[in-house]
C-alpha cells in the first residue's frame, strides 16, 4: 500500500529552504566518523563527541519533521500548539511516534528491525550520557580524612562506547533518512525493513 502524504496533498517547501540543524547535525557527524583514527589519543577521546552529536542529530531531525508535518496539515494558524505538544514527547518514545504521525497511523517501525535497535540503543546511551547521576557518598569523619578511590567506568556509558559502534548508530540514521524520511519527502510511503502498515482492525459485522 502507497500512503500519500500531506506533502503532495498540501505542496511542499524543500528540506533546502528552511533551517534544518538535523541535516547540520548530520553532516557533523559524517565529518567527525571520517576523522583520522591513526592516533591512540582520537580514536580514544572521539566516541564521546560524536554519540553527543548523533543523538543530537536524530532528535533535531525527529523534531524538524514534525514541524513541517504538522505546519502542512493544520496551517500557520494553527500547527504550534499541536506541534509543541509533540516536541513535548520523551526522546525514548519519540522515534515511534514520529512514523505514525507523519504517516496518519498508517504505519509502523518494525521492532525486529536492526537498524531500530541502534536507534533505541544510541538513544539510551546518550540519555544516561547527557544526564549521567552523580555519585553520592554518605560524609563521615572516615570518609573526610581517607576518601575511597573513584569506582571508575564500571556501568558508566562511557564504557560501552567504541567508535566503531558509533559508526554503527551514524549508518542507523542515515539508514531512517533513505528508508522513511526520504520516502516521506517524495509524497508516498511503502513497506520496507524498516517500516510496515499497520494492521487494521476488522470491520464489525451486523451481528456485533
Amino acid at each position: 500500500m502507497k500512503h500519500r502524504t500531506p506533502l503532495q496533498r498540501r505542496g511542499w517547501i524543500s528540506p533546502s529552504a528552511k533551517w534544518a540543524p538535523g541535516s547540520q547535525l548530520l553532516s557533523i557527524a559524517d565529518k567527525l566518523s571520517a576523522l583520522p583514527t591513526d592516533s591512540d589519543q582520537i580514536s580514544s577521546l572521539l566516541p564521546v563527541p560524536l554519540l553527543l552529536t548523533l543523538g543530537s542529530c536524530l532528535e533535531a531531525t525527529l523534531n524538524d519533521f514534525l514541524i513541517i508535518d504538522t505546519h502542512q496539515k493544520h496551517g500557520s494558524s494553527h500547527y504550534r500548539n499541536i506541534v509543541e505538544g509533540y516536541i513535548r514527547i520523551p526522546f525514548s518514545n519519540k522515534l515511534r511516534a514520529v512514523v505514525t504521525i507523519l504517516t496518519d497511523n498508517v504505519f509502523q517501525l518494525r521492532e525486529e528491525s536492526d537498524t531500530v535497535a541502534l536507534l533505541d540503543e544510541l538513544i539510551v546511551l546518550r540519555n544516561r550520557l547527557a544526564h549521567t547521576k552523580a555519585m553520592m557518598l554518605e560524609i563521615t569523619p572516615e570518609v573526610t580524612q581517607k576518601p575511597p578511590a573513584p569506582p571508575g567506568l564500571v556501568g558508566h556509558p562511557l564504557s560501552s562506547i567504541s567508535l566503531t559502534h558509533c559508526r554503527d548508530f551514524l549508518r542507523a540514521i542515515h539508514e531512517l533518512d533513505e528508508k522513511f524520511f526520504s520516502q516521506y519527502e517524495t509524497g508516498y510511503v511503502v513497506e520496507n525493513d524498516l517500516v510496515r502498515e499497520i494492521p487494521l482492525l476488522p470491520e464489525p459485522s451486523d451481528a456485533d
